[in-house]
């Protein structure tokens, strides 16, 4: 008997910590990452939801915005960091659902690396244009690229996204040729598409409402099955023969595996408290979001059919993503229009992936191979000598920037450049 009540006494010790852990906590400032910058969708929903959680945890849950690759960075920050509690992410769809098909290497397995909480809100999307298209409906729009192939560029919150395969689906849908132009959010893609450096874009119906009913952009149709609330006179892509093109879009809060369970059931409980509030369910009402709390069984279940969609899409349109550290997207702005001229990778020698010469002369490819193979090995290749070569190429007003990164630049060659051959890239790009 002796040794059974030193077992039960030892049971009982180990257990206080866990008991103890769920009681006081939070003791200090939750930290909740926002996977996209400030100003974007994730981040006014992602504050919203602070303030609610923030009154329910007696602790202030501070945001931090970390962006990059579609929100895939802020959700690898989260899944890396210590499992207490104090750092939860509050995860766009793309990053759980898409970007796991989508990208040559995941930094987390959204199934073993994430302590799911619940989802947190759905919202509609809209396709808008910038007014220098002459175009008023999803229809003139079809017709237009018809005539132009090539010439609309759509801004995206980043390579995988849903405002990404929005746009892919409609291209497949209509058969028409848009070119891509990934960017660091979606707040930074609306900037260019309010200046018409983007001429269209899938974004949130937040985001974009407030210039859709100021004029400065046109809402051309809702990528959803229902009208939105917020844009009753926009009709759906269903309505305009495409109910394909159907790309809602949602975000769920989680955490890094391994919290323990007494301060996850803490979480999830502050969470759909704030979520069924009445001053919440307003606050998202007033952009067209839907507050969907969840129990951590029900998101599993959801996320899964999530990846089951949008893994059939990835596949259906042979988007083949990259490892994010290894790419950067050469942009040539030429009037209205940036055009996408090619790609090259940040580390590692020169290589034509994906190389897509639109409507850029074949010749300034060419000789901005020869000036980055006289840069030589091991030679770091900054702006000044990429403007100089491009400028001899003579196109204007350029730049080579990173996607979905970081904002400095560096081009390294660590083996014998050789020259990039215009002939080769088309050829490439005829053959992809």
């Amino acid at each position: 008997m002796n040794a059974l009540h030193r077992l039960f006494a030892l049971l009982l010790v180990a257990a206080i910590p866990v008991a103890a852990s769920a009681q006081v906590y939070p003791v200090k400032p939750v930290r909740l990452i926002v996977p996209f910058p400030a100003g974007g969708p994730a981040d006014i929903f992602g504050r919203f939801l602070a303030q609610g959680m923030s009154a329910q945890l007696g602790q202030p849950v501070v945001i931090e915005n970390v962006s990059g690759v579609g929100g895939v960075l802020g959700v690898e920050r989260a899944a890396k960091s210590a499992p207490d509690g104090y750092t939860l992410v509050l995860n766009s769809s793309s990053a759980v659902s898409i970007a796991p098909f989508s990208m040559a290497k995941m930094p987390y397995d959204p199934l073993k690396d994430l302590a799911l909480v619940t989802t947190v809100v759905r919202v509609p999307e809209v396709l808008a244009v910038n007014p220098v298209l002459p175009v008023n409906t999803l229809a003139e729009l079809v017709a237009y690229a018809r005539a132009n192939p090539g010439k609309i560029n759509f801004g995206s919150a980043g390579a995988g996204t849903i405002t990404h395969l929005a746009g892919e689906l409609l291209k497949v849908e209509a058969k028409i040729d848009l070119v891509h132009v990934p960017y660091k959010g979606a707040a930074p893609a609306v900037n260019d598409l309010l200046g018409g450096q983007v001429q269209m874009g899938v974004f949130d119906v937040p985001v974009l409402l407030p210039h859709i009913k100021s004029g400065k952009l046109k809402a051309l149709s809702v990528t959803s099955a229902r009208r939105a609330p917020s844009l009753p006179e926009v009709p759906t892509t269903g309505d305009a023969g495409y109910p394909k093109v159907n790309s809602d879009n949602w975000y769920g809060l989680v955490g890094p595996i391994g919290i323990p369970q007494p301060v996850l059931r803490r979480i999830h409980a502050a969470a759909v408290a704030a979520l069924n509030s009445a001053e919440l369910i307003e606050q998202y009402g007033k952009i067209s979001g839907v507050p969907m709390p969840s129990s951590p069984e029900e998101y599993a279940v959801f996320m899964a059919a999530e990846q089951a969609k949008w893994g059939a899409v990835v596949r259906a349109i042979g988007f083949k993503g990259v490892v994010h550290q290894q790419r950067a997207l050469l942009r040539i702005r030429r009037g209205n229009f940036l055009q996408q001229v090619g790609e090259l990778p940040v580390v590692g020698h020169v290589v034509q992936v994906g190389m897509r010469p639109v409507r850029a002369p074949e010749r300034a490819i060419a000789e901005l191979g020869d000036q980055l193979a006289r840069e030589g090995d091991g030679v770091g290749v900054g702006r000044p000598q990429l403007r100089a070569a491009l400028r001899a190429a003579h196109l204007h007003e350029e730049a080579l920037v990173l996607q979905e990164f970081e904002q400095r630049l560096e081009v390294r060659l660590v083996e014998p450049a050789r020259r990039v051959d215009a002939a080769h890239v088309v050829d490439h790009h005829r053959h992809r």
